[in-house]
């Protein structure tokens, strides 16, 4: 069995999807997953919280947005700075308000 470990050092830039906060003070706050680490997640949205400085938090604390649009999926493979994350979440936010 491996053990986690207890750091909150965030691991490498890996987007892999859009979450919302569910619990904190941040609760309903869209971020972009930059990593995942056992079971906590890392997660920016390039205003409050920048790819460099993520914001850990407890996987049972966000809720995972399943039903992406092949364009902010592009997006989210093609991100590199803090700019594509507010980018990401205004076109997330756009087809949204469109439903």
């Amino acid at each position: 069995m491996v053990k986690a470990s207890k750091t909150t050092e965030c691991p490498v830039f890996e987007p892999q999807g859009l979450a919302r906060s569910l619990a904190g003070h941040d609760r309903g706050r869209l971020y972009v997953i930059i990593n995942e680490n056992c079971d906590r997640v890392f997660v920016a949205d390039g205003v409050h919280s920048h790819i460099s400085s993520s914001k850990s938090k407890n996987i049972r604390h966000i809720q995972r947005i399943k039903d992406l649009s092949q364009d902010v999926e592009d997006l989210i493979r093609e991100a590199k700075l803090d700019s594509d994350l507010v980018h990401i979440l205004r076109v997330y936010r756009k087809e949204q308000s469109k439903v």
